[in-house]
């Protein structure tokens, strides 16, 4: 799931929570909202932020943290010539970045599915010439390294993106949970 799309649900969640967490504060004062310690808005409120921070204080650390996790671990598996220092690192790792970027966009517009990704072979395609025709351009030829890097990095950022969106929405469904079983008369 896109992050914009989590960004969604996240909201709808917190909304549902706002409704939720003010109706059952309501409901607990007997409809009375003189009865509640504070504004039935502020219950919902509470519902609402109980899903909105820990969701989003967990999504911009997913976001910052996957990234350099999964950099570091292709990096790592690289043969010790291509990353021998810090300028040789960046150069493999943007040219890793670049070729699964093409393969993303070859996938996306159907001149390559999934499978074809994940199997092509510098031995047996110019792995160049098939990216240049869906428009992205590389600088040299793409090496047997290099290509098992960026298949790699595909891997690992999907499954990363799929862990994500489930600890993400987990996170904000018990953050409404919890919320709303907290608004309550006092």
């Amino acid at each position: 799931m896109s992050v914009l799309m989590l960004l969604a649900a996240i909201a709808v969640l917190s909304v549902a929570a706002f409704l939720l967490a003010k109706r059952r504060a309501l409901s607990s004062a007997g409809g009375n909202p003189r009865l509640l310690h504070s504004l039935a808005r502020y219950y919902g409120w509470y519902g609402a932020l109980s899903v909105l921070i820990p969701a989003l204080a967990a999504l911009t650390l997913w976001l910052l943290v996957q990234p350099m996790v999964i950099e570091n671990r292709i990096a790592a598996a690289l043969p010790s010539e291509l990353v021998a220092d810090n300028a040789k690192r960046d150069l493999t790792m943007a040219d890793v970045r670049r070729v699964a970027g093409g393969l993303d966009v070859a996938v996306a517009q159907g001149t390559m599915t999934e499978e074809e990704a994940g199997m092509i072979r510098t031995e047996f395609t110019n792995v160049r010439d098939r990216l240049a025709a869906v428009g992205v351009a590389l600088g040299s030829d793409v090496t047997r390294e290099v290509l098992a890097a960026a298949q790699d990095y595909r891997e690992m950022t999907a499954w990363g993106s799929a862990g994500q969106t489930a600890v993400i929405l987990i996170l904000a469904v018990l953050g409404a949970i919890w919320g709303v079983s907290r608004a309550e008369k006092e």
